[in-house]
């Protein structure tokens, strides 16, 4: 679209987003509900289909979705470089297809095969379909803001309908049937983008831009910067900011390259001294790399766009504090809501897994109301900043948890009994639940404080169970959660495994309210309103046009970090009080 057209209509300019919004927030609702499907599944599946404890099902849960959020990091350059958006979504479509099809094998090596693939899947589509929203809109289009507010309902309407469907089918006819669900997610939003490609391109191209190769489209003629030098925007002949916002331009980026030295350097003595492992050692080993790198792409930019980047960083570093507790949600809080919470209405039991589609149903009903009023605050010029809103973000994170601890003092505060005559010989519960179950010799009984897990159950029983448990486990072709159950009891006492399970049954009654994890979910919403979406815009504003994509990688990259970092409250479950 020219210039004179968009003077001569200004109500479509101003007032209403092109059509290709609504094919990419139709693309991306359904990659996210094969997404989020999935990931509601996901460590429940480990933890009640193969019988894994939450420390390892966290673990997994940790390096997937770290990995997830790593990848984009490397598929944004790709698309900046060499692929472009169009061929980089679609690469990326195919890629988590497959593997989502591949979840719905029982098999252990299908699985890992699968997690790859979504891993390289999303690498390729998470940062470039929302770089593409973004190219559909000059710099100084008010709505921009706006038109990723739609798009971000459009991730929470496919986040929202994914449990409940994935759930369900889960919970009626296994969790095979809720992966090859998501699979058929994908599908549909890689469909969906193929058809409408070319009203997506028209749209793009009205705004003076392209869904190429950014460097390309640089030098392209007619472009808007065709004029400059390949590398050299607008923003790079402006002078960069003096006084503290210019010290700090200065000094980010050295402060990367440090990291990115330093780091790698503290984690392989730690290796040598075997205080670390080598896999853990590994992912930070990359976050390093990512910093160096970042760091030197920092001094290779100049004046203004310098300053711009260098917020996205500073920002980088608070959004990891959030996310770090926000996704919590696939994770310990899928945990806490299948073994912890009561999940009964009247007489209807329905899946944990439900409690997933509460967060993003609010964003549907709340999205709307918070982009009304950022728009009436800014016409009276009392809109807060970018930063005053994730800093406000993170109180409502503090205060989402601080729920979940009423909620853990509540559920701790339920006591069961069961007796058994005594304990077999050579056992010790001290480690066990975080020391919550304990045998009370005086009156000769099993004693828990809040819900016992099943899966607690079959730690204690394996803590006994004679060598041959392990030689029988290890030479079964699979070895999920009913096979270990048969096992355990055909190899431990009786009397005690009766005790135990008999326990875990009757501690269901100190499972908490379903009200606690609502206000959790609630708190922390009204949070992600305050940080995602202006988080979104902000980076497609900042960042240098040739970079686009990449730097919409680096802000996905904070998620990384975070997932890396809150992986491990799940692997400590059970080792400290909820």
């Amino acid at each position: 679209m020219s210039d004179v057209a968009i003077s001569a209509t200004p109500d479509m300019a101003h007032n209403r987003h092109p059509k290709g919004l609504y094919l990419l927030f139709a693309t991306e609702m359904w990659e996210r509900f094969s997404y989020y499907g999935m990931r509601a599944l996901l460590v429940l599946y480990l933890i009640k289909e193969l019988g894994w404890q939450p420390s390892d099902s966290s673990s997994v849960y940790k390096w997937y979705t770290s990995l997830v959020y790593l990848t984009p990091l490397l598929g944004g350059l790709l698309a900046d470089r060499y692929l472009g958006l169009r061929a980089s979504i679609i690469a990326g479509g195919v890629l988590m297809a497959i593997g989502h099809f591949l979840m719905a094998f029982p098999s252990l090596a299908a699985l890992y095969a699968a997690l790859g693939f979504l891993i390289a899947g999303n690498g390729f589509f998470k940062p470039n379909i929302s770089t593409l929203v973004g190219r559909m809109y000059r710099q100084d289009d008010p709505r921009r803001n706006g038109a990723f507010t739609i798009f971000y309902v459009g991730i929470n309407l496919g986040a929202a309908i994914s449990p409940l469907a994935c759930g369900w089918l889960r919970q009626r006819f296994g969790f095979h049937y809720g992966f090859g669900a998501a699979g058929v997610g994908m599908v549909i939003g890689l469909v969906t983008f193929l058809l409408g490609q070319k009203r997506i391109r028209d749209d793009v191209e009205a705004a003076g831009n392209s869904m190429g190769i950014a460097s390309r489209d640089d030098d392209a003629p007619g472009s808007s910067s065709a004029k400059k030098a390949p590398d050299t925007t607008e923003d790079d002949t402006k002078a960069g900011h003096a006084g503290f916002a210019g010290v700090l331009a200065s000094a980010v980026p050295w402060l990367l390259i440090t990291v990115g030295i330093v780091l790698p350097i503290r984690e392989a003595i730690e290796l040598v001294g075997r205080r670390s492992a080598f896999r853990d050692v590994l992912m930070l080993t990359a976050f390093s790399l990512v910093a160096l790198s970042m760091g030197l792409l920092l001094l290779k930019i100049r004046g203004a766009a310098r300053d711009k980047s260098t917020v996205i960083f500073v920002l980088f570093a608070f959004t990891v504090l959030f996310w770090m507790a926000f996704e919590q949600a696939g994770n310990a809080l899928n945990i806490w809501a299948d073994v912890h919470t009561d999940l009964h209405i009247g007489g209807f039991e329905y899946p944990a897994e439900w409690w997933q589609f509460v967060n993003p149903t609010l964003i549907v009903c709340l999205a709307p109301l918070f982009a009304i009023l950022w728009v009436a605050l800014a016409g009276r010029g009392l809109e807060p900043s970018t930063p005053a809103k994730m800093f406000v973000a993170m109180l409502l994170m503090a205060l989402s948890f601080g729920a979940m601890v009423a909620a853990g003092q509540a559920e701790n505060q339920g006591t069961t009994r069961v007796a058994l005559a005594a304990l077999p010989e050579g056992v010790s519960l001290e480690s066990l639940d975080a020391g919550r179950l304990r045998y009370d010799a005086g009156s000769h009984e099993l004693v828990v404080r809040g819900v016992l897990a099943p899966f607690v159950v079959t730690e204690a029983l394996e803590a006994i169970a004679p060598p041959t448990y392990k030689t029988e486990l290890d030479s079964l072709p699979s070895a999920d959660a009913a096979t270990k159950k048969q096992l355990l009891h055909r190899l431990t006492p009786p009397s005690y495994t009766g005790a135990l399970e008999a326990l875990a049954e009757k501690s269901n009654g100190a499972r908490a309210s379903g009200f606690w994890l609502f206000l959790s979910y609630l708190l922390a919403t009204l949070g992600e309103l305050c940080l995602s979406p202006v988080g979104l815009s902000m980076v497609t504003k900042l960042a240098p046009a040739r970079f686009a994509s990449l730097f919409m990688g680096v802000w996905l990259l904070s998620s990384s970090v975070a997932q890396y970092i809150g992986g491990t409250l799940g692997e400590n479950w059970g080792k400290i009080t909820p």
